[in-house]
């Protein structure tokens, strides 16, 4: 769709253009403008425009914030040796019968980090990933139980069950290795805008992971599943629409009643420290392998 240096232009500044508008209505902090510019684009040429409005939601509810060398911020909420400088803090508010989703995506380093800027640019990719994959139907309901959806994930909002955790983490690391695969490919064509050209000079020779960046401990094993056809469009549609239940009917179907469930838990258990891993392993592969056998 983009193959020229007109096209790519047109892009980037159409994506330029939307951000500079949200950014001018917002009440957030709204650091990152340059990499918004990219991420907004790299996204576009990847859902393609009939996707429009799930990004354009995402981006206007979600702050940005630099908070570089600021680890005193994240004392409390983050392990004292984790590595990852990029977290999103959701809150969840309720005002009656209606709920209120606050997104800020924080970017901090510890001191003397070697950060490469494709590394930083990887993280806040799978961040905002999550926030368009989550934009619709970010409440939905089971029985009685009000669920919080972040991509395939739902998690209770009165208590701490989450189901599906590893999974859509697994799901969008892939997915987050294919958006930076459009942005760096930007960087091939002669770009007018001198910050925006800046910023992609420095991902020009980038050779992108495709098994992304943070989760290479499950994505090796989700990648089978990921690349076959059936799977990966109802996936990627199922996510960003927040149609989930499509996925599982799905994978139900070709597997088994409660196929998906189990999948999804052996998933989870497989990064679990004090569960056994390989037991774990072993039955993501099965019925992994079951589905695509069925397809």
């Amino acid at each position: 769709m983009f193959y020229s240096d007109e096209s790519v232009n047109d892009l980037l500044q159409y994506s330029k253009s939307m951000v500079d508008d949200i950014a001018s209505k917002k009440t957030k902090q709204n650091d990152f403008l340059v990499e918004q510019y990219l991420i907004f684009a790299g996204m576009l040429a990847y859902y393609g425009f009939e996707h429009i409005d799930e990004i354009y939601k995402a981006f206007q509810n979600t702050g940005f914030v630099d908070n570089l060398g600021d680890v005193s911020y994240f004392i409390n909420d983050l392990d004292e040796n984790c590595k990852c400088p990029t977290f999103c803090q959701v809150n969840i508010k309720s005002r009656g019968r209606q709920y209120f989703i606050d997104r800020n995506i924080h970017y901090f380093s510890r001191q003397n980090s070697d950060d490469s800027y494709s590394k930083f640019m990887e993280r806040l990719v799978h961040e905002v990933n999550h926030c368009v994959n989550s934009s619709i139907n970010p409440i939905c309901k089971r029985d009685t139980k009000l669920l919080y959806r972040i991509g395939l994930s739902l998690a209770s909002i009165s208590n701490d069950d989450v189901e599906s955790l590893a999974l859509e983490e697994g799901i969008n690391t892939l997915q987050t290795a294919e958006i930076m695969k459009c942005i760096v490919r930007f960087s091939q064509y002669n770009i007018d805008d001198p910050a925006i050209s800046e910023a992609l000079e420095k991902l020009k020779h980038v050779k992108v992971r495709d098994l992304g960046l943070g989760y290479e401990i499950i994505t090796p094993m989700l990648s089978p599943l990921y690349q076959n056809k059936n799977f990966y469009h109802l996936v990627r549609e199922g996510r960003i629409t927040g149609s989930i239940k499509e996925v599982r009917e799905d994978f139900d179907s070709h597997v088994g009643e409660g196929a998906y469930f189990e999948f999804s838990k052996a998933v989870d258990y497989s990064l679990i420290r004090n569960h056994n891993k390989s037991e774990a392993i072993e039955k993501v592969l099965r019925l992994e392998a079951q589905y695509i056998r069925n397809n």
